[in-house]
């Protein structure tokens, strides 16, 4: 432990010592084991005094960046340590391999949350079989959620909380039903028509409900939740889309709280995205998440969720008219512009020097490219990447945007035109152009 006190960690993500986070992490999970406590976070602490052995997570807890700063892998490092100090101090063999197994772990569902499309029956499937069974997975749900908020006190949010409870539940079902009995996709969209149409109230939307279900096809419905398609079916209906299709902008509040969920159809050959990052860009708003689904008449939906810049949903009614506005004007006019922006790069992050990295992995399944972007983080930069990747003929199929600190860490899924993965070329000369526009400035 004396290898990681005082040591900082050089990024504006962490915001204590190593030492300091670690033992705050051992607090966090203590708190919950503790009855006093239970106000705070009620659900896990439930979930933390059923466990059998707690001491298997406090001593993860003590152990998982106990490696950091040795120049290797500190979570492979870190787990034999934490296994040669279980069994010398008496622990069975299957306890010491479980605190081994948790440091060794002790990201994986952190980044399989928020950098992976968790409703991809497949990235479910894979994550379950990594974690095996459901005991693992509860040990490492609540070590998860006490290393993220022992990180930084702007880090835990009510999105983030709802990215690792939904990968929870998906992977305990998964558990459940048996890792040889894959997720039926046919059998999830049933089940997402069926809660759908229970949360619809009127006659007239629940009619409307067999023709939209037939006109909006498979993709939609496994890429988007439950409360999301509810959403969604109520305007479209409402608009009567089908018999009429036309430009729709919505924003609604209630869909996560603490987001803006702005919700967009428009033709498919429209700029919407670009569009529609510009003028996020422009006033000041995060990109926290965004999905694209064409439909089978030439229009395609476009569903974001944005924050103010201090991390909450957009109160103001006539702002959110104003953004309302300025979309549908901005699509309707084709006005793609470089959008003038008002905030400038703190003074913070130019001492940064952090490296564009963009990695592309091919996902031969869905027939698509999966990019991994890491960069510095400045203003406009989202919109420079979105024009490129527009002038390149790139389709975004959906985006997972992440600001840790001073850097981006973003995740795109794209496809060409055509719908199929992108070509090694095709990567190569992305790769070249997203460097020079995210270079620029």
């Amino acid at each position: 432990f004396g290898k990681i006190e005082g040591r900082m960690q050089y990024d504006l993500f962490h915001a204590f010592t190593i030492d300091e986070h670690t033992l705050l992490v051992v607090s966090n999970l203590r708190r919950l084991a503790l009855k006093r406590f239970d106000h705070e976070y009620m659900e896990y602490s439930k979930k933390m005094q059923s466990i059998a052995t707690p001491e298997i997570l406090y001593i993860a807890g003590l152990f998982h960046d106990i490696a950091k700063g040795r120049n290797e892998d500190h979570s492979i490092l870190g787990s034999l340590e934490a296994e040669s100090f279980c069994l010398d101090h008496g622990m069975s063999k299957y306890e010491s391999k479980l605190v081994s197994w948790l440091v060794e772990n002790h990201l994986i569902l952190s980044l399989t949350a928020q950098r992976k499309d968790i409703n991809d029956p497949n990235v479910i499937r894979s994550f379950a079989t990594k974690i095996g069974d459901e005991s693992r997975l509860d040990y490492l749900y609540l070590l998860t959620i006490c290393d993220v908020r022992a990180t930084n006190p702007n880090l835990w949010s009510t999105w983030k909380r709802q990215l690792f409870d939904e990968l929870y539940l998906l992977t305990k079902k998964a558990l459940r039903e048996g890792l040889e009995n894959p997720i039926d996709k046919d059998e999830l969209i049933a089940e997402k028509k069926y809660l759908v149409e229970g949360k619809l109230n009127g006659n007239q939307e629940k009619k409307g409900l067999v023709s939209l279900f037939s006109f909006l096809g498979e993709s939609y419905f496994l890429k988007f939740k439950d409360q999301e398609i509810v959403h969604h079916s109520k305007i479209m209906i409402e608009k009567k889309f089908l018999e009429n299709p036309e430009i729709i902008v919505n924003l609604q509040q209630d869909i996560i709280e603490g987001q803006t969920c702005v919700f967009i159809i428009c033709q498919t050959q429209s700029n919407a995205f670009l569009t529609a990052t510009g003028i996020f860009e422009q006033i000041n708003l995060t990109i926290h998440d965004a999905k694209v689904t064409e439909l089978n008449n030439g229009y395609s939906i476009y569903n974001f969720y944005v924050q103010e810049m201090n991390g909450v949903a957009i109160e103001d009614k006539k702002k959110i008219q104003q953004i309302k506005s300025r979309i549908e004007n901005a699509l309707r006019f084709e006005d793609d512009s470089s959008p003038i922006v008002s905030r400038a790069l703190s003074r913070r992050l130019r001492y940064f020097d952090t490296k564009t990295s963009i990695n592309f992995i091919e996902d031969n399944i869905n027939n698509r490219t999966v990019m991994e972007l890491i960069s510095i983080d400045r203003p406009g930069l989202l919109f420079d990447i979105a024009k490129t990747l527009k002038t390149e003929n790139v389709w975004i199929e959906s985006a997972k945007i992440a600001t840790i600190g001073e850097r981006v860490e973003d995740i795109f899924y794209l496809t060409t035109q055509n719908k199929v993965r992108l070509s090694k070329s095709t990567c190569k000369q992305l790769e070249e152009n997203l460097e020079k526009a995210i270079n620029q400035s």
